[in-house]
């Protein structure tokens, strides 16, 4: 089999490749595969750490009790027939992540609705905020929610819920307005052919239809912010309690618990805190994995 490129040309491609063309192949697939093992090797080995440590030093019994407290005349705390627990740091983030989903799905929806649906002179500015806000560093969000909430009404699952919500907020916007800009225009045309109102438009046809995209910003938001420390330790700080009211009450979290336990001296600590991190990185896993299953099931019945 022969094409002719042009009068006198051809190039036959039944021709076997060339020893040069075959080294080159072979030595772009090892690059290719070095450097991504490579950089897999890091993630690899700490989710592989966490999982071999959190699972030796786990207990079913930790999800559903209170810290047992240190003994502190033993190098390593251990307190006898006691088993330590973080069950008041998974209500605590529980509550404070409700909290700021609360606030941030309705607000976040919104403005996505406006940045896609609406064109006006106020639109660009509202996108470039979102952009800003979506990029800066959580402690600074911790920092300012210290200053409005926490000198008014103290640490609070209120102040830590707010500060969650303020990082949750610029994902679901954007990720709400790239979902209603993906539904394409002509079910916008059609609808407003048949006489259907712009609101009703968006109501009943545009927002069904970017729904799964809606939905997997609201997950994003939540995988993000439920290992956040930072805004946390200017905000909620922590207890060895449950949560004991929305405001005037320090909250604890997972993530708070698992720093101070990290750095903590004792031994017993440290176990619990390998523990905490299995439990943020099945939460994840947990999260990832209904989302995926979640599309899988919405593509079937479409």
């Amino acid at each position: 089999m022969s094409t002719h490129l042009s009068a006198g040309m051809s190039v036959d491609f039944r021709q076997p490749i060339g020893d040069r063309r075959r080294w080159a192949q072979w030595l772009t697939q090892f690059l290719v595969w070095g450097l991504a093992t490579v950089a897999l090797l890091p993630s690899t080995s700490l989710l592989a750490q966490i999982i071999v440590k959190g699972i030796q030093h786990w207990h079913w019994q930790m999800l559903f009790t209170l810290p047992a407290g240190v003994d502190t005349t033993t190098a390593t705390g251990f307190v006898e027939n006691r088993i330590s627990g973080f069950a008041h740091a998974i209500a605590g983030t529980g509550l404070m992540l409700a909290i700021a989903l609360s606030v941030s799905v309705p607000m976040g929806v919104g403005t996505g609705i406006y940045l896609a649906e609406w064109c006006d002179r106020f639109q660009p500015m509202v996108q470039i905020a979102m952009a800003m806000l979506s990029s800066t560093p959580s402690i600074i969000v911790g920092v300012f929610a210290y200053g409005v909430i926490v000198t008014r009404y103290q640490f609070s699952a209120l102040a830590g819920g707010m500060a969650l919500a303020v990082i949750t907020l610029p994902i679901i916007a954007l990720t709400t307005a790239e979902a209603l800009r993906q539904v394409p225009s002509i079910y916008r045309c059609a609808s407003l052919a048949l006489g259907v109102s712009p609101t009703a438009t968006l109501w009943r046809l545009i927002l069904p239809n970017a729904l799964k995209g809606i939905l997997t910003g609201v997950f994003l938001a939540v995988a993000r912010s439920a290992g956040e420390t930072a805004p946390l330790l200017f905000t909620a700080l922590s207890s060895l309690e449950y949560p004991k009211a929305l405001v005037g009450s320090p909250t604890p979290s997972l993530a708070v618990t698992l720093y101070r336990y990290a750095t903590s001296p004792f031994v017993v600590q440290q176990n619990i805190a390998w523990a905490i991190a299995l439990v943020l990185l099945i939460l994840v896993t947990l999260l990832n994995f209904s989302l995926r299953f979640r599309d899988h099931g919405i593509a079937d019945k479409r």
